[in-house]
């Protein structure tokens, strides 16, 4: 019991350390997947385009953390996860659009609480030289 159970721990941190980024064109992709399978919840949902994908912040490798992804005719907006083993879309709005200057104060905080674990998982990687190949054994 407590092999199967160490492997499936290591299988857990192997997946996330070994997590791959989203592109700029995957965020969108993972955009309108969501306003496709939610369009229940958005209003105006027929006649959502995307305007603007947008990193929202950068990871210590470089790589964006947080996608926003705005539409037009401030229909909203939704953010991306920037990791492909994490959370696809970790917030949502069905009106206005997401302009990083005027985020709330609470808001803010949220995402850099994501934002801080995300970097933690990734620079965990790179400082302990873990790649794809890692492996646990019991």
């Amino acid at each position: 019991m407590k092999k199967t159970f160490l492997l499936f721990i290591c299988s857990i941190i192997s997946l996330a350390m070994t997590a791959s980024h989203l592109t700029l064109e995957q965020a969108r992709n993972t955009a309108e997947e969501f306003v496709r399978n939610k369009a229940f919840l958005l209003k105006n949902s027929n006649v959502i385009t995307i305007q603007q994908v947008k990193p929202y912040s950068e990871g210590v490798d470089g790589k964006p953390s947080v996608f926003a992804v705005n539409f037009t005719n401030n229909h909203g907006f939704v953010l991306v996860g920037g990791n492909q083993q994490g959370d696809e879309i970790i917030g949502y709005c069905d009106h206005g659009s997401f302009d990083e200057n005027a985020i709330p104060a609470n808001m803010r905080a949220w995402l850099d609480s994501y934002i801080a674990s995300a970097n933690h998982v990734s620079d965990m990687k790179h400082a302990r030289g873990i790649h794809a190949t890692s492996q646990c054994h019991p």
